[in-house]
């Protein structure tokens, strides 16, 4: 737990604090114990430390219940170690024919080199799907 827990305050800082998203470890905690609960996942390791993470759920898709997508809740692997990406992107679609799941949907989050996991995507035969927006809301007593 220690070590998912020490890479996901990585991505935090990476990816979420420029959003003013805070960070509650004991929240963390619970939702990775969520995560290895309910999720299909897999870690990448380094020297015994963990050094990436891969995770989603398995569902049918809304519009026609046969049809099953693996989609990514968490994905994100230290600077350090980001060769492992596509080596855990690989072994989720493996994963996915093994099991018949018929769509994998993934994400990145809006950062600098965009363009460049935007080709890497498109070469692993994957479109652009859609795009989100975040927006904090104030309301009276916060």
């Amino acid at each position: 737990m220690d070590g998912l827990l020490e890479l996901f305050k990585g991505f935090h800082a990476e990816t979420q604090e420029q959003y003013g998203i805070p960070m509650d470890t004991e929240t963390l905690r619970e939702r990775i114990t969520q995560v290895i609960t309910d999720h299909v996942g897999w870690v990448a390791e380094s020297k015994g430390r963990i050094v990436g993470v891969l995770g989603g759920v398995v569902t049918s898709m809304m519009f026609d219940k046969h049809t099953k997508a693996f989609i990514e809740t968490a994905w994100y692997v230290a600077p350090e170690a980001r060769r492992y990406g596509l080596r855990m992107m690989k072994v989720a679609e493996e994963y996915c024919l093994n099991f018949k799941i018929d769509r994998m949907i993934i994400g990145h989050m809006d950062v600098e080199d965009r363009e460049k996991y935007e080709k890497v995507y498109a070469r692993k035969g994957f479109k652009l799907f859609e795009q989100h927006y975040i927006k904090e809301l104030k309301y009276a007593d916060r």
